[in-house]
């Protein structure tokens, strides 16, 4: 639905562009178009975002920049040597170009192409769907990844673990299924610190009465016994049905309840399931409470209403989201008698114990509140508007909170460990409060040691009791911090920054999606590599101003996808991991092969280079250099992308782009200046042997170019044989082939040298 921000007053029913009526009949009226419509915003604000040139394409770059000077300025100084040597301005210009030629790799811009499509393929294998091949390079060169937690971090199958009402916190007795295996190693055997727990023991098997309903038909499955039926249960359990969007798809009632598939989010299922299998039909509920009016959830407000009907010609109100901003809206809460209580410091103190303890143990916390609205202020019929909540937004009644528990993925701890190790900052971005991310974030290993807890009047560990208004980083022993989304908004650009700089693990929490931007672009101004992780619409330009979007295949919506460069098929941080480290390979790979294709620069130059100084006979043709460029040094160098990791791959830091270059001038020297010199010296050796053999020793070529090259003139050896001029191209084309089989052979050692000795250069390069 559009936001009511970009509709004319007084309009309540409306839709997006190209949304299907499945029946009846409508008059519909345009209000917006182009930008001035919801996803219009979006795409504008996606549009202004300029993409950030990916690390390979300023390295290919810089790479073009340093081999266009070499070759364009070792061609205009011998193409003034030739003009001083006597040579016409034709044949000087034929040297210019036949020196600028033979500097250029041609067979560099396939074997690139190779690379990032054979690696691409290989991403695929391991979950890691490329759509933009230069980001494969891009990710291996990431020095900070900005993770979200939902679905990545864990499985984003979310089971109730905790209720708490009436004072006490129930352990959520659900069905064995559908408990999560790894439950216990992230949930502690003993209870909360400093909570008492109901034991829910002597329950009646039958539903609570207010809330009872008949068993699903079907179903098999033995119905756990449901949690202490109360007043405040049977509040709770109504809400827990009403406020959701959540619904089971169509025909399984002979399924069990636990497999059954569902439309909905993570959260909003557990719950649909959990009042399945303790109450009852949740259709039942929701029938006899007929919804009439909606504010669904979104980032901002952070919480979700609905409006029901009821059969007293009366309005309920309930309502769920996070526990702190549905409780700003309480006046009242229920006690365990079922009474509302106007809201004192006790229960304050106890909800907010009760928050931690739970958000300690990893759990997601959610706030529960209804309120019966007075039939006077809202009789029968009433038009209920989504621009004014406030007029019945407030004196709301806290009845509970329920705790859901997302299982990790089993992958992570190892992969955020290999982060670690590979010199990668690991940030986890997420919408839980900072007590439940910090939980999460130290059961999957992204931070051990103490953490400053900036959480908007909620503080653990170590307290930050001062506001950052200057770049002076935060005073402290922590080495992690976790920072709430209110807090975040009132931080200046360098605040941020000094944050980022003074912290190796951070957790962000409670923000927004233009946070998540910020925060972006706060690791760009420090100079960092960054891949963002997101999958809903508004994380599109947060995904586009990364270095590296990486959208959920799963989870992930198409704007998602189609502003990303990387997409994740399994939804899994290990992946990323897995990605880093085939993007460190092709660095490599990429290194391996530009090495092995320049050293073949100086044995191809070389021969113009004396042809023109020393006026000796050309020892090497310029289709035999095209045959070595396009033909013969292909396959060595694209057998080169098939290289496997070395050991230590992930055990270095991330390259600087700085200074770890592509094509750096230490690697240009060992290509040019010593296996160059060396192919060129092998090259030069079968010619003078070819020439020596026919009697033309090496001292005697020494001008004997001119001579050579005409057609009139009869040559004599150095044991005084005569040589016509077609006698003497038949021996020119045999030095052609001695030089370049010597070339060949020569770029063959080169290429297995690559091989064992790894990374040319790895240690100077």
């Amino acid at each position: 639905m559009l936001t009511p921000a970009i509709l004319p007053s007084g309009v309540q029913e409306y839709a997006f562009f190209s949304t299907d009526a499945v029946e009846g009949t409508c008059t519909g009226v345009v209000v917006r178009t182009g930008d001035h419509t919801a996803m219009g915003r979006i795409a504008r604000l996606t549009g202004i975002i300029n993409g950030e040139k990916t690390p390979l394409s300023v390295e290919i770059e810089h790479f073009v920049r340093l081999i266009t000077i070499f070759a364009v300025g070792i061609g205009i100084i011998f193409f003034v040597i030739s003009i001083f040597f006597g040579y016409n301005w034709f044949s000087a210009i034929i040297f210019l170009i036949g020196i600028i030629t033979a500097n250029v790799p041609e067979g560099l811009l396939p074997t690139l192409t190779v690379c990032l499509t054979l690696t691409a393929q290989r991403m695929k294998a391991k979950n890691c769907l490329v759509r933009k091949l230069e980001a494969v390079e891009t990710l291996g060169s990431t020095s900070v990844i900005c993770s979200d937690k939902t679905g990545t971090l864990t499985e984003n199958k979310m089971t109730v673990s905790h209720l708490w009402y009436g004072g006490v916190v129930h352990n959520a007795s659900i069905h064995p299924d559908l408990r999560p295996p790894n439950t216990n190693d992230v949930l502690p055997e003993s209870p909360p610190e400093g909570i008492s727990e109901s034991p829910q023991e002597g329950i009646s098997e039958n539903p609570p009465e207010g809330t009872s309903e008949s068993p699903t038909k079907g179903t098999s499955e033995k119905r756990g016994p449901p949690p202490q039926s109360s007043k405040v249960w049977d509040a709770l359990a109504r809400v827990l049905a009403l406020c959701s969007r959540a619904t089971f798809k169509e025909g399984q009632d002979d399924i069990r309840v636990v497999d059954r598939l569902c439309n909905g989010d993570a959260s909003e299922t557990a719950l649909l399931k959990y009042y399945e299998l303790k109450v009852g039909s949740v259709a039942h509920c929701r029938n006899a409470h007929p919804k009439i009016f909606e504010i669904p959830f979104n980032s901002a407000n952070k919480y979700q209403l609905s409006i029901h009907d009821q059969p007293a010609n009366s309005y309920l109100l309930v309502m769920k989201g996070a526990p702190e901003k549905v409780l700003e809206v309480c006046t009242t809460y229920l006690d365990a008698h079922g009474q509302e209580l106007p809201l004192s410091t006790a229960f304050t103190d106890n909800f907010e114990k009760v928050y931690r303890n739970l958000g300690n143990r990893g759990e997601r916390v959610l706030g529960f509140a209804h309120k019966h609205l007075d039939p006077k202020l809202h009789p029968s019929g009433f038009e209920f508007d989504s621009d004014s909540p406030g007029l019945f937004l407030h004196d709301l009644c806290f009845v509970g909170v329920v705790s859901l528990i997302d299982p990790p993925r089993a992958a992570v701890p190892a992969a955020v460990s290999r982060c670690r190790r590979a010199g990668i900052k690991v940030i986890m971005v997420t919408g839980d409060h900072p007590t439940t991310a910090k939980a999460i974030a130290r059961g999957r290993g992204y931070h051990q040691s103490s953490c400053h807890c900036m959480a908007a009047g909620l503080t653990s560990v170590h307290t930050v009791d001062e506001t950052l208004t200057s770049p002076t980083p935060i005073a402290g022993d922590a080495q992690a911090i976790a920072i709430h989304g209110s807090d975040l908004a009132e931080m200046k650009d360098y605040d941020i920054d000094s944050i980022l700089s003074q912290y190796p693990e951070i957790i962000f929490a409670r923000t927004s999606p233009t946070q998540k931007l910020r925060i972006v672009e706060g690791c760009q101004r420090a100079g960092w590599v960054v891949a963002v992780t997101g999958d809903g619409v508004n994380d599109a330009p947060a995904l586009k101003k990364a270095h590296v979007g990486i959208a959920m295949g799963i989870t992930g919506t198409d704007v998602a996808k189609q502003v990303s460069d990387i997409i994740l098929l399994d939804d899994n941080f290990a992946s990323i991991v897995t990605g880093i480290e085939e993007g460190r390979l092709l660095f490599d790979n990429l290194k391996k092969t530009i090495a092995y294709a320049l050293t073949a620069n100086i044995p191809e130059l070389a021969p113009f280079l004396l042809y023109i100084l020393a006026s000796i006979p050309l020892p090497l043709g310029a289709i035999a250099i095209v045959l070595i460029c396009i033909g013969t040094d292909i396959v060595p160098a694209v057998s080169l992308a098939y290289e496997t990791a070395e050991s230590q791959i992930m055990s270095r830091c991330p390259r600087n782009p700085q200074t770890d270059r592509l094509a750096s001038h230490k690697l240009l020297y060992q290509s040019y200046a010593q296996i160059g010199m060396m192919e060129a010296a092998a090259g030069f050796l079968s010619y003078f042997v070819v020439m020596g053999e026919c009697g033309f020793l090496p001292h005697t070529l020494i001008g004997l170019r001119g001579e050579w090259d005409s057609t009139t003139a009869i040559v004599q050896d150095s044991y005084g044989q005569d040589w016509g001029y077609e006698e003497r191209k038949n021996l020119e084309y045999t030095c052609y082939t001695a030089f370049f089989v010597s070339i060949v052979l020569t770029q063959w050692l080169t290429s297995s040298y690559a091989k064992l000795a790894g990374t040319p250069s790895s240690s100077t390069a």
